[in-house]
């Protein structure tokens, strides 16, 4: 009896994510994984071109980590990367307006967006 996706504790309670993650990938299924990532770190670099690719290197590699959990990570990865970029614009305009000042908080989400537009277009403009 082969046992490649035994695992070693017996007590299902005890177990984690990662213990029910798959252990090993073929080297093509690795390749073509890798392949993935570098498409899509190109089309949402592309698309998301307000950030650095860096930026979006590091949150494709973070959905990676999380889809690897999964038995199918080659399917989850896309939707994955794309709200892991998108949280990271998010996180990247918070930042840029903490850094002019303004409190979050006190504009409404109209008006924290032009604030947003209005620097991007005059960083845009100084380049």
């Amino acid at each position: 009896m082969n046992n490649y996706n035994t695992t070693t504790t017996t007590n299902l309670e005890e177990q984690t994510y990662t213990d029910l993650a798959p252990r090993t990938f073929t080297q093509a299924c690795a390749d073509k994984l890798q392949s993935l990532k570098a498409k899509l770190v190109a089309k949402l670099t592309a698309e998301f071109s307000d950030l650095h690719e860096g930026l979006i290197r590091r949150a494709v590699d973070d959905a990676d980590a999380l889809a690897t959990l999964s038995g199918f990570p080659h399917l989850l990865l896309p939707d994955l990367a794309l709200e892991k970029v998108q949280g990271a614009r998010t996180w990247n305009q918070r930042q840029q307006m903490i850094q002019q000042g303004v409190t979050v908080r006190s504009l409404n989400p109209k008006q924290a967006r032009s604030r947003i537009v209005r620097s991007q277009e005059l960083a845009f403009a100084g380049h």
